[in-house]
């Protein structure tokens, strides 16, 4: 199977940096999804260095409305208006990749979803292919 599009979500920084280094992250949000699986992390452009206070992070040297990685949306906990997206098993990118990003659930497809998916060994495209929604 070869993946034409997939899911993106915009994440402000240094929220973004924190689920792709770490091993996930739960996301607010006030709307619900039923999708699961792997969903590409896009950086924000947003420039918030007051959200970097007390972070090992510093706001000049994140990267900002890219691809960063992918994360494995595994469950959705909450309800009307207040929902956690949890997320677990990421895997980061050796290089950004540029894209304007969108509110909610949007498509990455096309040259940029190419350009993310050829940094992925084997092993990680497989696990991708195996849990999209």
């Amino acid at each position: 199977m070869k993946i034409k599009e997939m899911r993106a979500l915009s994440i402000i920084q240094p929220e973004a940096i924190f689920m792709i280094e770490g091993e996930g992250a739960i996301v607010e949000r006030s709307w619900n999804t039923h999708k699961r699986g792997y969903i590409a992390i896009h950086a924000s452009g947003t420039y918030k260095p007051e959200k970097f206070k007390g972070s090992e992070y510093d706001a000049n040297e994140v990267d900002y409305g890219a691809i960063i990685g992918f994360a494995k949306l595994d469950e959705v906990e909450g309800e009307k208006g207040d929902y956690n997206l949890c997320f677990c098993d990421t895997i980061k990118l050796k290089e950004p990749v540029e894209v304007k990003g969108m509110m909610g659930l949007w498509k990455l497809q096309g040259k940029e979803l190419q350009k993310c998916l050829s940094q992925l060994n084997q092993s990680q495209i497989k696990r991708v292919e195996a849990n999209l929604s």
